[in-house]
């Protein structure tokens, strides 16, 4: 199921989301060993954009949550606690640390398909979201919708997409923890996962 937190009105009905408070997306994932993480912005540029909506969640349930400020403060202690799975943590990272949130335990499904296929002899693997998504979970993600959400508003196909982009993390982390622990990859996945957060953090500092 999705839920919505906002404090703005949904002007439509629909069966796969409903409304809900922040606390109630909080209590749930403080259960979670691991909490599936993605946000949706402005831009690219943490300092010069700002983040519309925060996902969190696993496959079952996922809040689609508005980005403001009091928001965030509230996410930020379970931010802090828990493992969160991300695609491409760069990205989110810094915009996180722009509100000052600085998590610890980062998985990458990103970075842990680098590690799997980098300098694969038949050339460049595809990496992003739908790609792993189909790959690991024969799920069809549609992305088309992502140019054009700070335009449109929270419709259900904006709440949807952005739901969707937390919905398979745990399955795709599962299965390539699978082929990490095949091909005796753990350290290299873990260094990878530290390393991000220090790279992000230079980057969002202003290092080119």
């Amino acid at each position: 199921m999705i839920y919505f937190v906002s404090d703005q009105k949904r002007l439509f009905e629909s069966d796969r989301i409903k409304d809900s408070t922040i606390e109630e997306g909080i209590l749930y994932c403080s259960k979670l060993e691991s909490i599936g993480v993605d946000t949706e912005t402005t831009g690219f540029q943490p300092h010069g954009d700002r983040i519309l909506l925060i996902q969190i969640g696993d496959n079952n349930n996922q809040w689609v949550i508005e980005g403001t400020n009091d928001n965030l403060q509230k996410l930020k202690p379970l931010l802090l606690e828990k493992e969160l799975i991300l695609q491409n943590a760069k990205f989110d990272l810094r915009f996180l640390y722009k509100q000052n949130i600085f998590p610890s335990k980062i998985y990458d499904t990103f970075l842990a398909e680098s590690v799997l296929y980098m300098g694969y002899q038949k050339g460049s693997i595809r990496k992003d979201l739908k790609t792993l998504g189909k790959k690991y979970c024969d799920a069809d993600l549609d992305k088309s919708v992502r140019g054009k959400i700070h335009r449109v508003g929270f419709t259900e196909e904006v709440l949807v997409y952005s739901a969707e982009d937390v919905a398979y993390l745990h399955e795709i982390k599962r299965k390539q923890l699978e082929l990490i622990k095949e091909k005796d990859l753990e350290v290299a996945l873990k260094l990878e996962n530290a390393f991000v957060q220090a790279l992000s953090y230079v980057e969002f500092c202003g290092y080119i």
